[in-house]
């Protein structure tokens, strides 16, 4: 995976490269693709737990430039 990236509506799009993709993705689409179940699981658990850090850090980038959120509390003499 080399990267992800958001839409407006929150979904997801991950961006995969590397050597023969274009091969693999024709044996995918033809149904020869071949995986490994424990390394497909440890992939997939990998993926969610990106999704859910991005998806934080996106959340926690949008209540940080909230309007008053970073004022200085100002007592009133």
């Amino acid at each position: 995976m080399s990267g992800i990236s958001f839409n407006d509506r929150q979904i997801a799009t991950f961006t995969i490269s590397g050597i023969n993709l274009r091969q693999l993705d024709h044996d995918y689409q033809q149904g020869r693709a071949l995986v490994d179940p424990v390394i497909l699981q440890k992939s997939l658990n990998y993926l969610r737990d990106i999704l859910f850090e991005m998806k934080n850090f996106e959340r926690r980038k949008r209540k940080d430039a909230t309007p008053g959120r970073n004022r200085q509390h100002q007592t009133l003499r």
